[in-house]
């Protein structure tokens, strides 16, 4: 539904989020019966393909999406820009997020993760 109240995309998905930089996470059913996220545009065309387990919203031109397990992030364009390696991922925020993954002896371990892919321990 547009500002002015009239239907701007028709209803298609199993679920749809907000818009967020112009790009709006929608969950469909696929044909081996499993559901995956995928974006549509502000008119409705799917710009990234569904292949996504989970998502959050994109921010600072960056979105973290679940594969298989493990979160990664994407740009606007759907290309993967920080591997799929985290177990736990959140939105950026003034240029920095957080982040978990397991160490060696199995123990959860939160670092700060900045725009560019480089990660700090939290201590």
């Amino acid at each position: 539904i547009n500002p002015q109240g009239e239907l701007a995309i028709k209803p298609q998905f199993l679920e749809a989020r907000d818009f967020s930089e112009e790009r709006a996470a929608v969950r469909q059913l696929m044909e081996n019966g499993e559901s995956a996220w995928g974006f549509i545009d502000t008119q409705g065309h799917m710009i990234i393909p569904y292949q996504y387990d989970e998502i959050h919203q994109f921010s600072e031109g960056l979105c973290a999406v679940e594969k298989a397990g493990k979160w990664g992030y994407i740009n606007l364009e759907g290309e993967v820009v920080i591997s799929f390696s985290f177990d736990s991922a959140e939105n950026f925020s003034e240029g920095s997020t957080y982040v978990t993954m397991e160490n060696e002896r199995g123990e959860e371990v939160e670092f700060l993760l900045d725009t560019e892919g480089n990660i700090e321990e939290v201590e």
